[in-house]
């Protein structure tokens, strides 16, 4: 990282860190996650800079999962070329109902999912990318410690809510294909506003 993206990063938290500061919950996480995809907030915890060129065209799905309470941290659009691959992905903090109804409908269709109970320690490994030979790999679940390194300063009255939360990976095993996974959710979610009271 060079001086000027360290300075744009030290403004953004000085302007927007207040929010994440005052977040309490998952929603209220997620609903922050969602202003950062969109442009309108310029802080997220753990990250410089804004949501990175590959994620552009995820980010209407990934704000709509954001707003219904679903905590993104990570994801990534699957792709496919002569030097390397990836594999769609997302990762989230949730609670146990949202882990059901993704866990369910996701399967269905196919994909991996991985979930973690909270404070739940080890890890599952797997691939999600690979360039020129070399693999790479995450794994779940989070740590205490983990967490508590990448959120507590950032988001110290929500950091509760996320050490209880649930975790929850989803991967589509096929290198290159976008469409199921992020069909998938767009169902979950459908599902889940269309069940509301």
């Amino acid at each position: 990282m060079n001086i000027t993206d360290t300075l744009r990063h030290r403004t953004a938290r000085r302007t927007d860190g207040h929010l994440w500061q005052q977040a309490r919950t998952l929603a209220d996480l997620g609903k922050l996650t969602a202003l950062w995809l969109e442009g309108a907030i310029a802080y997220q915890p753990g990250y410089f800079g804004g949501p990175s060129p590959e994620t552009l065209p995820l980010i209407n799905h990934l704000a709509a999962y954001n707003r219904a309470g679903v905590f993104t941290t990570c994801s990534q659009p699957a792709t496919e070329s002569p030097i390397g691959a990836q594999r769609a992905w997302v990762s989230a903090f949730c609670d146990e109902a949202a882990i059901d109804a993704i866990a369910v409908r996701a399967a269905r269709a196919g994909l991996v999912v991985l979930c973690a109970a909270p404070g739940q320690d080890g890890a599952a490994e797997l691939e999600v990318t690979h360039h020129h030979g070399l693999f790479t790999t995450f794994a779940v679940p989070m740590s205490a410690e983990y967490i508590d390194g990448y959120y507590a300063a950032d988001c110290p009255a929500a950091i509760d809510a996320i050490r209880a939360a649930w975790r929850i990976d989803i991967i589509d095993l096929t290198w290159g294909r976008n469409s199921v996974l992020w069909d998938c959710l767009a169902a979950v979610l459908n599902a889940t506003v269309r069940d509301r009271p």
